[in-house]
């Protein structure tokens, strides 16, 4: 007796398409925040703005940075510890995530992939960071 099998992969091929259209990969992604396009955190503690490097300071204070996330149709946010309860899940998640230093920097392109990392020391090293995670 031949059991027919062809139920049982339709089925699974439905689920496979609805996970997929769900925004679900078969591939793990090393992406610090599990949303898909650009997002850029900053996270702080403005009292201690006076401790930084200079170059630090200028990133912190200065434009480039939320400009090219916003170039790139991604998602900007510089936070301040404790992070406000009105902020986004998304924020409030990352702001989150293991770190062990202040200011941190993350950066996460899903499914592309991401950084979680302590605060470069100056733009150019940034930059090259939002070139390789945060291009279309």
């Amino acid at each position: 007796m031949k059991t027919d099998l062809r139920p049982l992969f339709v089925i699974f091929i439905l689920a496979c398409m609805g996970y997929a259209w769900a925004g679900g990969s078969f591939i793990p992604s090393s992406s610090p925040i599990p949303i898909n396009g650009l997002h850029v955190l900053i996270i702080e503690e403005t009292g201690d703005r006076g401790n930084l490097p200079k170059e630090q300071l200028d990133i912190l204070t200065g434009t480039s940075l939320s400009a090219y996330v916003k170039i790139h149709n991604g998602k900007f946010r510089q936070l301040d510890l404790p992070v406000l309860e009105e902020e986004e899940q998304v924020w409030k998640d990352a702001a989150e995530l293991e770190r062990d230093s202040l200011p941190w920097l993350i950066i996460s392109n899903h499914p592309k992939g991401g950084v979680s990392i302590p605060f470069p020391e100056d733009t150019g090293k940034i930059m090259t960071i939002l070139e390789k995670y945060g291009g279309e």
